[in-house]
């Protein structure tokens, strides 16, 4: 019997943020979602896919009182106002030459969709549990049928 493996294959992609956001502190700012595409093709159709990790680069930690924690919560709106994660925290690992710089990992393993619109942008918003940084940039892995 020949079985067709193309259905066994699933298609991985990733969404990445352009722009930066700086002076990150220890509350939400509405003002600093950074918005992320996710690339799902076709364009026209409702994100549905499997969430797998959220990386994200911060720069600038703040020496006097140094963040140790970033949370995250990922909105489909630019407001913050409709998630699809809520509240979810992280310890930074600072760089091993530069200690002002860290980096934040999530896994996830959800299927996520944007219930809202046929786009398929999402923002992220950040704090830390004390001091400030910037956020470089951050990336949204996923898989799907």
């Amino acid at each position: 019997a020949h079985h067709d493996n193309r259905s066994y294959i699933m298609r991985m992609d990733k969404g990445r943020s352009t722009t930066t956001v700086t002076g990150i502190g220890t509350t939400y700012d509405a003002s600093k979602g950074l918005e992320v595409d996710l690339n799902y093709s076709p364009r026209t159709a409702v994100y549905l896919a499997k969430v797998s990790m959220v990386q994200i680069f911060l720069s600038n930690l703040s020496d006097a009182s140094t963040p140790t924690k970033l949370t995250i919560s990922i909105s489909e709106d630019a407001t913050g106002n409709n998630f699809f994660l809520t509240d979810t925290q992280s310890t930074i690992q600072t760089g091993i030459t530069t200690a002002t710089d860290g980096t934040a990992l999530y896994m996830l393993d959800v299927i996520v969709t944007m219930s809202n619109d046929l786009t398929d942008k999402c923002y992220v918003f950040c704090k830390v549990d004390q001091g400030s940084c910037d956020v470089e940039k951050v990336t949204i892995t996923w898989e799907a049928p």
